[in-house]
């Protein structure tokens, strides 16, 4: 809508709208685009990354994790665990952050296989919930793991490993 067109780019990029305005905007509005562009800006305060993840849609959840400009403390990365739990995109993507909020990932990995224990009556590995993934991206979870001070004997790389093996 030509509304949008207007306002995502003020909103994603303006120096001048203060956090004030942005959380005010953030609560008047449910737009995923309007959202979104909140969320890519230069740089996200906490209170702003607050607002944001209390909206509770993955797709503005998504763009503060893949903004290294936004500003997560371990409570924030916590609240996404809590409101995104099952979501395997969120979880792979908040892998990648550094430093990586462990807690909160380990969290997550405990919902998704709760999740399946419960939906298949069956007991699955945590690491497993990312199939089907090819060998190469395990290969490169194992290897940014590692790169985030991991170890060889980490849980989460033995899991990526065996299950790359197993996918042979």
């Amino acid at each position: 809508d030509q509304c949008d067109e207007v306002a995502v780019p003020i909103l994603r990029y303006s120096p001048v709208i203060t956090d004030s305005i942005l959380i005010a905007i953030i609560n008047s509005t449910q737009q995923t685009i309007r959202l979104v562009a909140v969320a890519e800006r230069d740089t996200v305060s906490q209170n702003v990354c607050e607002m944001l993840i209390e909206k509770q849609q993955e797709p503005v959840t998504l763009s503060i994790l893949n903004n290294v400009k936004s500003d997560l403390n371990d409570a924030l990365y916590g609240r996404i665990a809590e409101l995104h739990g099952s979501s395997k995109t969120l979880l792979h993507t908040m892998m990648k952050r550094v430093p990586m909020p462990m807690n909160s990932i380990n969290k997550m990995m405990e919902i998704q296989q709760r999740k399946a224990t419960q939906q298949d009556n069956i007991q699955i590995k945590a690491m497993r919930s990312f199939a089907p993934m090819d060998n190469q991206s395990m290969l490169e979870d194992i290897d940014s793991l590692m790169r985030l001070g991991r170890t060889p004997s980490d849980k989460a790389c033995l899991e990526l490993a065996n299950e790359c093996n197993r996918q042979g």
